[in-house]
């Protein structure tokens, strides 16, 4: 299923936020996210989209979307908001089996 996130925009205007997760309340898992005529290229509405995604689905269905019709600034906050995502995701894990784990210090 192709998702056009212009026109989403255009039905629920508003912030940034509220648009991301506008975005997000349209989007499954295997869709194509078609950025053509999107305006809200920012940080805050992808941040968003994301979030409410990975909520709904979690972070390993977001790797079965395809984004189509992004530029180099929309591919870079994708990658970055992904990455951020899934790592805040991590912490909220139980490491008690990695308690044997010992870490370098670190030289300055």
């Amino acid at each position: 299923m192709i998702i056009k996130a212009a026109e989403i925009e255009r039905k629920h205007p508003g912030t940034a936020r509220t648009v991301g997760a506008a975005l997000a309340n349209y989007v499954t898992p295997n869709s194509i996210v078609d950025f053509k005529g999107f305006i809200n290229v920012n940080n805050s509405a992808i941040d968003e989209f994301v979030r409410v995604f990975i909520e709904k689905y979690g972070k390993e269905k977001f790797d079965t979307l395809k984004f189509i019709n992004t530029n180099d600034l929309l591919d870079a906050i994708l990658k970055k908001v992904r990455n951020r995502r899934i790592n805040n995701a991590k912490k909220h894990l139980n490491v008690s089996r990695w308690r044997n784990i010992k870490f370098s210090p670190i030289v300055t």
